[in-house]
């Protein structure tokens, strides 16, 4: 019987690692050893777990499964360091123990330079943005990526989606210069099924695309790109052609893209528009600029010309030449000059010259206006050229002389002649010629003294 009990005590012993929880076993003398488990133990529950498939992970904590302690509960994970040296969490991975390689960490580091706000002495502010203060995210070979599923996700199986919201990437291309380029690049996605995975400017939002394709250039880069399937548009900087090594020659551009007008099966093209919303609350009344679409106040039109058709022109119309409106895209009043406005217009600064030409406006095709020579019109606007539409007077007409003289002044030995009363031009052989067949004038002139 003893040799039976002491046979169960050793066999006992010998399982306690396998059926024990934790195991924590010290190895290497001081002051370098270190704690290491039970090579038989395969994860770790911090809590009163019952079953080994309650314990979830290799390591896993529990705040239900621990003796209630105000002070600590909700307070799962925590790490205390040296501020003068780096601070990391890593993760690791590969084929093997032997074969592993760093892909990321969450770290503090001291070597990170202290910023301090702008305008602000550095002496007021002597710890607070200091370099071991800042909270890193370090990716060593690849991009940082947030997945989110979203608060309010809708159910589904095209809604309820836990995918890729945003990422950020370092990626190189050939740029303008024709030599490469690294750039960092953000890209925000609009739909986790389509995600953009390489950011085509520093910010790129909606729906990915393709480097240096359809209306994508290489040159946009310092700023923001938004695409929706094809269309897209760019704001930001751009380098200036006249000075393509210069460093400080950029200039702001606002680009969109990329339906032209006349394209093989297109029949509808990509305008650029500025549109002005207001509250569309009825307590707010905002007119046109209440309604779903806003008040629009210009749009840039692309114009087709030429055969084989090419976009060469862009045409401006500053008003409202939203669609369904009276001067909408299929209507006749659409936008059909380089400068086409919906209103008045008024130029506060005129340079007084000595030019022969003036504005005038066509009524007959939506008051569009021209220049012409002033020789071409009647002085002051009265009459016509000989040869020209006649153009009379609806009334009685004066030019009040104003203690001023009206002079109608020729060069010398000039054969230059004033004629009143033909029915047609004609040269006469007098200066000034007066046709007086109205029987009831008492003659042709008039003096009072």
């Amino acid at each position: 019987m003893k040799n039976t009990i002491t046979k169960l005590m050793i066999t006992s012993a010998l399982w306690m690692p396998i059926i024990g929880s934790a195991q924590f076993n010290q190895t290497g003398p001081p002051p370098f050893s270190f704690g290491r488990t039970n090579p038989l133990i395969q994860k770790i529950g911090i809590g009163s777990f019952t079953t080994s498939a309650s314990v979830r992970a290799k390591l896993h904590i529990s705040n239900f499964l621990l003796a209630n302690n105000p002070s600590t509960n909700g307070f799962m994970f925590r790490t205390d360091g040296f501020n003068s040296i780096d601070n990391l969490w890593e993760m690791f991975n590969g084929a093997s123990q032997t074969t592993l390689s760093r892909k990321g960490s969450l770290y503090t580091s001291n070597s990170v330079a202290t910023q301090f706000p702008i305008g602000i002495p550095s002496y007021y502010l002597p710890t607070f943005n200091s370099g071991y203060n800042h909270f890193n995210i370090g990716s060593d070979s690849g991009d940082v990526i947030i997945n989110a599923k979203g608060a309010y996700n809708m159910a589904g199986p095209t809604y309820n989606n836990y995918g890729e919201r945003m990422r950020i990437s370092a990626y190189t291309f050939n740029g303008s210069s024709g030599y490469p380029v690294a750039r960092t690049g953000v890209s925000i996605s609009a739909d986790p099924n389509n995600p953009i995975t390489k950011p085509l400017s520093i910010l790129h939002m909606g729906d990915p695309w393709f480097f240096n394709a359809a209306g994508h250039r290489n040159w946009m880069d310092y700023g923001t790109y938004i695409t929706r399937v094809s269309d897209n548009m760019y704001v930001g900087l751009k380098q200036d052609e006249e000075f393509p090594t210069s460093g400080d020659e950029n200039d702001a551009v606002i680009s969109w893209a990329d339906n032209p007008p006349g394209f093989i099966g297109q029949t509808t093209y990509d305008e650029l528009r500025f549109i002005f919303t207001t509250s569309n609350n009825s307590a707010f009344p905002g007119g046109n600029s209440a309604n779903q679409h806003g008040l629009e106040a210009m749009r840039m039109v692309p114009t087709a010309i030429g055969s084989p058709i090419n976009t060469n022109n862009i045409n401006i119309g500053i008003g409202d030449y939203s669609f369904g409106g009276p001067h909408g895209p299929t209507s006749t009043k659409y936008v059909g000059a380089k400068l086409d406005i919906d209103g008045d217009l008024r130029i506060r600064k005129l340079t007084v010259d000595t030019s022969e030409f003036v504005l005038v406006a066509d009524t007959g095709d939506l008051n569009r206006v021209h220049y012409r020579k002033i020789s071409s019109l009647s002085s002051a606007g009265l009459g016509n050229l000989c040869v020209g539409t006649a153009n009379p007077l609806l009334g009685h007409y004066q030019i009040p002389m104003n203690g001023f003289n009206f002079n109608y002044t020729m060069p010398a030995l000039s054969t230059s002649q004033v004629h009143i009363g033909q029915t047609a031009c004609a040269i006469n052989p007098a200066r000034l010629h007066v046709v007086n067949d109205n029987l009831t004038t008492a003659g042709g002139f008039n003096s009072k003294a």
